[in-house]
């Protein structure tokens, strides 16, 4: 199988310049979906303290495009096929990588439906994609990692799956497995939650169990490069993509029940139609999308499109 390395130096340097520039040059960013049509389409979640919400209405919901209400023209409830991009570093004696398949790896792939496609990206001295978007099952477990480091770019890494935008009528999901540290990104943590900003991926991060016996190790003898500890920062980040922490089964450490509430969740979504009107010009536009019931909801997405 063929390993593709992403090289992430242009990406990180045209990232910082728009970081610097300011919220007028970020209209130009093409991080995010194009409308390729004259209609466009959103996939929006929403959830309240129980759970996704699954009973609304087109009239329930207010989108504006631009700032301008949008009319919709339809809407669809039915789920959306996933593509799941794995972000999996290769730490020296990480539970995440073994000599034999990984088994967290092989319970997300068990998950997945037939339409679904997952894509499986490694974090050691660089960054690998070890199998691209596929729905062919078992392509993962064919994928064979390269060395294990004490070096990663778990930031690059989480990077290069984000500014992949998603394809109209798919939904990006992102699953972290990590133990949170970082050496040789050229990725910034400020820089990738600006990507998360323009990113319509969720992302989900599960920390490796071995991480507090790593940081004393690490504690005693100082890495010749600079450490940087991510985990607030991949934490933050999920939850700011409508993701969230992780958690293993406490007596099996499977991860399989967790997995399966994120699928089922983004499944239970909707997809509302427009065709923009009242405004004009091309570039960014910014989307809202409200609800005009009353209750406290949790939205979650798209946050705009490019022209």
């Amino acid at each position: 199988m063929t390993i593709a390395r992403i090289s992430l130096v242009a990406i990180a340097a045209a990232l910082a310049a728009t970081a610097l520039t300011g919220a007028a040059s970020r209209q130009d960013q093409r991080l995010v979906i194009r409308s390729q049509t004259t209609s466009v389409a959103v996939h929006v979640l929403v959830s309240n303290e129980r759970g996704p919400v699954r009973n609304l209405t087109a009239a329930d919901f207010v989108l504006t495009d631009s700032g301008v209400r949008q009319e919709i023209a339809t809407m669809t409830i039915d789920p959306l096929p996933l593509d799941v991009s794995i972000v999996v570093d290769q730490m020296q004696h990480s539970e995440f990588i073994s000599g034999t398949r990984n088994p967290h790896i092989a319970q997300i792939e068990a998950l997945l439906g037939p339409a679904d496609r997952l894509r499986l990206v490694s974090v050691g001295d660089d960054v690998f994609e070890l199998a691209p978007l596929s729905t062919q099952p078992g392509s993962v477990a064919r994928a064979r990692p390269p060395r294990q480091s004490d070096l990663g770019g778990v930031y690059d890494a989480v990077a290069s799956v984000l500014m992949r935008p998603s394809e109209p009528g798919r939904q990006h999901v992102v699953i972290v497995l990590s133990e949170a540290y970082d050496t040789t990104s050229f990725i910034s943590a400020e820089i990738l939650g600006e990507l998360a900003e323009r990113s319509d991926a969720r992302v989900h991060f599960l920390m490796a169990q071995g991480r507090s016996a790593k940081m004393r190790t690490r504690a005693r003898y100082p890495a010749t490069s600079p450490v940087e500890d991510g985990l607030a920062t991949l934490v933050n980040l999920a939850r700011a993509t409508g993701g969230d922490y992780l958690s293993a089964s406490r007596f099996t450490r499977s991860i399989a029940s967790a997995v399966r509430d994120v699928f089922e969740d983004v499944r239970a979504g909707y997809v509302l139609y427009y065709e923009p009107a009242g405004i004009s010009g091309h570039g960014w536009h910014p989307i809202e999308v409200t609800l005009s019931r009353p209750g406290q909801f949790t939205i979650r997405a798209r946050p705009g499109y490019t022209d």
